[in-house]
């Protein structure tokens, strides 16, 4: 069985409001995780984390009603932990660049095109990818989503793409076939260079 941010009511007023008491445990999870890894576990704001995440909760019922968002709670936990470890090591990439001159600190903008076609499962990954240090969701269009990033756009292609199957099976959502990088085809990656390389003089 699968629950979402939680499980569809529907069938009265009493239902609805049991479905949404139980899934308030759940999405406070959820958010304490995202809140933990974006302060990376400084702890000194606890009455603002607590309000911040109490309005995300809040918030999120009106943008994500009861039943519109079907997890499965058996993988959300390992979910969780997989989006820790990545904010983590996209964290320290990031550091190592900016302090290493041999390694290249150069930003583009991808467009990754979507095998998910589940729309709540979409949004989530828009956001989740937004969440992770060197990344940025720029637009969710028409199935493809652009992405604007630090590092090298193949490695970028495989993250995404491994993000994009664990929002799936978090889901139990189905992924069309993979495509080729740069090749438009859908799960491909596409690079655009925001930044240009110095020209040399002289030449």
């Amino acid at each position: 069985m699968s629950t979402g941010l939680g499980e569809g009511g529907g069938g009265g007023a009493l239902e609805g409001a049991w479905g949404v008491l139980r899934t308030v445990p759940v999405r406070i999870l959820v958010f304490t995780v995202l809140w933990w890894v974006l302060v990376e576990g400084e702890l000194r704001y606890v009455w603002l984390a607590g309000g911040l995440i109490a309005l995300a909760v809040s918030v999120s019922y009106l943008l994500w009603p009861v039943g519109s968002w079907r997890w499965k709670p058996l993988r959300l936990l390992p979910f969780l932990l997989y989006f820790g470890r990545s904010s983590v090591q996209g964290g320290v990439d990031i550091a190592r660049r900016a302090f290493s001159p041999s390694l290249p600190l150069e930003s583009f903008l991808l467009r990754f095109h979507l095998r998910l076609d589940d729309e709540a499962a979409k949004a989530f990954l828009a956001w989740t990818i937004g969440l992770v240090p060197g990344t940025a969701s720029v637009r969710l269009q028409d199935g493809i989503l652009f992405v604007h990033i630090i590092g090298d756009p193949p490695e970028v292609e495989e993250r995404l793409q491994e993000v994009e199957e664990r929002v799936a099976r978090l889901f139990g959502a189905e992924l069309g076939p993979p495509g080729e990088f740069g090749s438009g085809k859908p799960g491909s990656v596409s690079d655009i260079r925001t930044t240009e390389p110095p020209s040399e003089e002289g030449e």
